[in-house]
């Protein structure tokens, strides 16, 4: 059993709200490319991380949107809206390369999007414009993204002749309707297949193949063939991730069925560790939150030296410059950008960023906040060699958690509490928010922890999580399953069926996962949201009248038959 708590905590992360860097940062103003250009300029002179800096380039066209992805992306159209993009990389690239003369770049990652709409020509001039442009370190990993169905001889070897020597195939699965659902209809086993295969005939050092765990329609047994199938090809290594909610819906019923969908992918990860040899041979097991990646022992460098993303460590100390529409950069401890120039005419001086300044103690807290989540743990002494005096304001409020007994320490290690959620999730949040708001008006980023998480420290009644604030849960029994609605004051960490005048609603199950319920259970919500609105309650109500919240949850339920418990 203790394996199984063990996994869970690897695959699913140490508190049960993943901590998503991108929702709880944001951005805050629009920059030119001008701008850009200056603060990485004044970055590459002055900042010690300006040395660890990655290359993205990014392809933000597909053939059209599949309903699970969460990418940058948008259908292409046109095949003249390729042929503009291309331009705008390449005056970009002009633009910015004087300032990378003494650069290094990390790595290479050309991503999408569907890179491989690019016709082979465009491929190698693509190549060729980065290499006129930037330097990479030698042996630097150069990764692109390939959509199987779009995969020929002639693509894979001008990828090659360019100078890429990974390539990632997104396939997702091998099952024709699942794919036929997600609008992959021209996705099969046959067409991955030969990408794979030829793949390894070009001659590609690295070759991964992405599957999804959890995509509707897809039962545990035949996700599990089709990954055997995929092995057969002999892929370096094969990652497996969670299914996730996309900007195009919610790829759940509710908070329940994702938590069983989470579950079972745990309990899989479990199964598939424990006959690997026998069923996978040649490969081992690496885990990730959210994803398993199987690394087959014929890959000669590590696996995750391409990565910016899986290491709570190495997601928040490497620069990366991203290069075309939808590519986000990071100046670490400085800046967050995005380019949404849209295919405008190429102008310096026009506002296509949206950015976000950073500061040390800034980075530092989502630094901790990463660690816990992804690690269960955090190495203050790591911390305090990377950004300096910048801790010792978050080591304060840190010694005030574990005071409180929201977190644990031994030595320079903190570890994950008991609690549910992270307890520098709000800390986080305040100084984001602060710091904004201070910045805006001209007095420059809020720099210590202690200003935006004091207040909360010493309101918050002991036992309680700072930013903590109660709420109320009904059990109750429907369609023979046991489950509960629950109704809180709406934070930005967790998911909710709705949000109504800063209240959130959303249900689960305490058991077995009942499709017939489906249904009602969403009638129940949107009847029960309506009566929240025309009630006018708002986030405070729901501790204030909690007795009158609960009836009319209550009512909602005893009209349709279904007995309450507790």
């Amino acid at each position: 059993m203790s394996m199984m708590v063990d996994r869970t905590k690897q695959l699913l992360g140490h508190y049960s709200s993943l901590y998503s860097y991108s929702e709880i940062m944001g951005f805050d103003r629009r920059l030119s490319l001008a701008q850009v250009r200056r603060h990485w300029r004044a970055f590459l002179r002055s900042s010690p991380f300006g040395r660890e800096v990655g290359l993205h380039v990014h392809i933000p066209y597909c053939r059209r949107r599949c309903t699970y992805c969460d990418c940058s992306s948008q259908p292409l159209g046109s095949r003249t809206r390729l042929d503009a993009h291309l331009e705008r990389l390449r005056a970009e690239m002009r633009y910015l390369r004087d300032d990378f003369r003494a650069v290094h770049m990390r790595r290479l990652y050309v991503g999408g999007g569907t890179p491989n709409l690019l016709s082979p020509a465009q491929l190698q001039c693509l190549a060729a414009d980065v290499d006129a442009c930037f330097r990479l370190r030698p042996g630097a990993v150069r990764s692109i993204e390939f959509a199987p169905e779009l995969t020929s001889a002639m693509k894979l070897e001008a990828a090659r002749a360019g100078g890429f020597d990974r390539i990632s195939f997104g396939v997702q699965s091998l099952n024709p309707r699942v794919l036929a659902a997600v609008q992959r209809d021209r996705m099969s086993a046959t067409r991955a297949e030969r990408a794979v295969r030829g793949g390894h005939a070009a001659g590609f050092a690295e070759i991964n193949v992405d599957l999804i765990f959890g995509l509707a329609g897809e039962r545990t047994c035949s996700f599990h063939r089709g990954l055997r199938e995929v092995a057969r090809w002999g892929p370096h290594t094969v990652t497996v991730q969670l299914l996730a909610n996309s900007e195009l819906g919610s790829a759940y019923r509710s908070r329940g069925h994702e938590r069983a969908v989470a579950r079972r992918f745990a309990g899989y990860a479990e199964q598939l560790e424990a006959r690997l040899d026998v069923e996978l041979p040649g490969y081992r097991l690496a885990l990730r939150p959210r994803t398993l990646v199987l690394v087959h022992e014929s890959l000669l460098r590590p696996w995750e030296s391409w990565l910016d993303f899986y290491s709570g460590q190495d997601r928040v100390s490497v620069s990366t410059l991203g290069l075309g529409t939808f590519a986000q950069s990071r100046m670490h401890t400085a800046w967050h950008l995005q380019n949404m120039d849209h295919l405008a005419d190429f102008d310096p001086e026009a506002r296509h960023y949206q950015g976000r300044r950073f500061t040390p103690e800034l980075e530092a807290t989502i630094d901790a906040t990463a660690a816990l989540m992804i690690e269960g743990r955090c190495d203050l002494a790591a911390l305090r060699h990377r950004y300096g005096p910048a801790v010792e304001p978050l080591e304060q409020v840190v010694n005030r958690l574990v005071a409180r007994g929201q977190l644990g320490r031994s030595g320079a290690f903190l570890s994950a509490g008991g609690g549910r959620k992270n307890p520098l999730l709000p800390l986080l949040r305040d100084l984001s928010q602060a710091s904004a708001a201070n910045d805006r008006d001209g007095r420059g980023p809020v720099t210590d922890p202690r200003l935006a998480i004091q207040g909360r420290l010493a309101e918050a009644p002991e036992g309680q999580a700072p930013g903590q604030r109660a709420a109320l849960k009904v059990n109750f029994r429907a369609g023979g399953s046991r489950w509960f609605v629950q109704v809180e004051p709406a934070t930005d960490d967790r998911r909710y069926y709705k949000v109504v005048g800063g209240v959130g609603i959303f249900y689960g199950s305490h058991g077995p996962w009942s499709d017939e319920t489906e249904h009602p259970l969403g009638q129940l919500m949107e009847n029960l949201a309506r009566r929240l609105a025309a009630a006018r309650y708002s986030a405070g109500d729901v501790t204030d009248h909690a007795p009158q919240v609960r009836s009319l949850v209550v009512t909602e339920l005893e009209a349709r038959g279904w007995s309450t418990e507790g």
